[in-house]
């Protein structure tokens, strides 16, 4: 299930300000525009689709380098986590750092089984790690979810992907 499909099914598209990290080609961020949402838009390589678009506010850079006074009702962090220097933890204390008081995160972790578990830089966690860190923090969650599918990498080389679906919400 896609990210927007799982907001929608519990309930969670609400306009307001979203931020989409790593925001590939724009696709999503688009979709939240046209469903209400001020998006900014973060990503390290310019794609010719997102920066060509109007409605969204897209700046070229890396998390560990947005520089922001906003607070984002919505924070989208789909396929990131392994790109990241961040740990984990500090991954999620940066969202958190960023939410507005009720606001939401989704986000996709990679999970034990993916392809990539045996490479630190990915960061692959069990489903009970992943509740583990992010309850550490402070959030808890209203969506939890798991996905294994064959699939692609950017390259288009073929992956064994094992995702892990959270909508978070940190109490205030």
């Amino acid at each position: 299930m896609s990210c927007f499909d799982i907001l929608a099914k519990i309930g969670a598209i609400k306009p307001g300000k979203a931020l989409d990290i790593g925001a590939r080609n724009g696709e999503l961020s688009c979709l939240l525009s046209r469903h209400g949402y001020d998006v900014d838009a973060i990503d390290p390589v310019v794609f010719a689709e997102l920066s060509a678009e109007k409605e969204i506010n897209f700046v070229q850079t890396r998390l560990e380098d947005f520089v922001t006074t906003e607070r984002y009702d919505l924070i989208v962090a789909s396929l990131v986590s392994h790109h990241l220097t961040y740990s984990l933890e500090d991954f999620f204390i940066r969202l958190e750092s960023l939410l507005a008081d009720g606001g939401l995160v989704y986000l996709t972790l990679l999970g034990d089984d993916d392809d990539w578990a045996a490479k630190p830089i990915a960061k692959c966690v069990s489903f009970d790690e992943a509740i583990t860190i992010f309850e550490s923090v402070g959030f808890h969650a209203l969506y939890k979810g798991t996905e294994w599918f064959e699939g692609r990498v950017y390259s288009g080389e073929g992956k064994f992907w094992n995702l892990f679906h959270f909508v978070l919400k940190r109490p205030r």
